[in-house]
């Protein structure tokens, strides 16, 4: 009659993006989680989330990417383990390039 520690009953998620033809993405996702137990017991739980992220890359030709992810934009306080809260809005700024 217990559930694994961590395995959420649900979660959700949705992922909306627009690309243009001069190489722009512009993309929002959205990921809801459940409530979980942190025990094996089942006597401990962490709350369930809702978290909101957006991203905007330019692809420039087929090699290289310049992106920014603005994550968690509401700034909602999200624990994935009991005591470890996630990181408040955080924005990353990047390059990936593919060979």
């Amino acid at each position: 009659g217990v559930t694994w520690p961590y395995a959420p009953a649900w979660q959700a998620g949705a992922r909306l993006d627009y690309i243009n033809a001069r190489g722009w993405l512009v993309g929002l996702e959205a990921t809801v989680l459940g409530e979980r137990f942190h025990d094996p017991a089942n006597t401990r739980e962490v709350s369930g989330h809702a978290l909101l992220h957006l991203r905007v890359e330019y692809r420039d030709g087929l090699h290289r990417n310049y992106f920014l992810r603005l994550a968690n934009l509401t700034d909602r306080e999200a624990e994935t383990f009991e005591g470890f809260p996630q990181a408040g809005r955080t924005a990353l700024v990047g390059l990936q390039h593919r060979f």
